[in-house]
């Protein structure tokens, strides 16, 4: 025997029938924090962000580095294993 029961409701009423807490009181905080973080932050961040973007050009060129290098060495050696094939 199954049995289906639809029940419309709002979410309100649904976190009141289900007690379960209203999570916006703890979002307004967390947003008023975050947003209080980052403007406290925003005179330094031209600086900083220059300077990891530098860094991250470094971490790009060693990968690209990387990469290619066995692709490189890789293509060589298949040319040798040709060439000694014939």
């Amino acid at each position: 025997m199954k049995f289906t029961i639809n029940i419309e409701c709002s979410p309100e009423e649904a976190r009141e029938f289900l007690a379960i807490p209203d999570p916006e009181k703890v979002q307004e905080m967390m947003m008023k924090a975050m947003t209080d973080n980052m403007q406290g932050h925003m005179p330094e961040m031209p600086d900083n962000f220059a300077e990891s973007m530098k860094h991250w050009q470094n971490v790009q060129q060693m990968f690209l580095k990387q990469m290619m290098t066995p692709m490189g060495s890789s293509s060589a050696s298949s040319k040798d294993k040709k060439s000694d094939d014939k």
